[in-house]
């Protein structure tokens, strides 16, 4: 089975429930998996086939870290985390408006949800195929 069999291209909105802004998104291809996010520049780490790890910022990319081969994966491994205002007018204005995109599938943040938090947080980890158990916390499931 295909790394892309697991996951179609992903992207992450905050909402308030009028306005949509673009906040990260990830990308499985059979090269391995991508997750970025929107500033003002390009930035955006990569998880190859290989296990080689990579972070790209603007027109540098350094390579960071060695993982296992994603075809041998197993446990989880967080790769990237995010922090954006949970109020949505003071989201940088260089996060984009979302437009629908062809071939995207959509997962959206309620930031009222974080009304209270000047903050939220996005954690982007790698599980093993199969292996929900694995997101279950002693207060219910990540």
């Amino acid at each position: 089975m295909s790394l892309k069999s697991y996951m179609p291209q992903l992207e992450i909105l905050a909402t308030d429930g009028n306005v949509q802004k673009s906040t990260l998104w990830l990308d499985v291809t059979l090269n391995g998996i991508y997750a970025g996010w929107f500033s003002d520049k390009p930035n955006h780490i990569s998880y190859h086939a290989d296990g080689n790890f990579f972070l790209t910022s603007g027109d540098s990319t350094k390579k960071v870290s060695t993982f296992h081969e994603l075809r041998n994966f197993k446990g989880m491994q967080q790769v990237a985390s995010a922090a954006f205002s949970s109020n949505i007018l003071e989201i940088s204005t260089n996060l984009p408006q979302y437009k629908m995109k062809k071939l995207r599938s959509v997962a959206y943040i309620d930031v009222r949800k974080f009304m209270n938090d000047p903050l939220f947080g996005c954690l982007v980890s790698v599980l093993e195929p199969n292996r929900f158990d694995m997101l279950r916390t002693q207060q219910g499931y990540l």
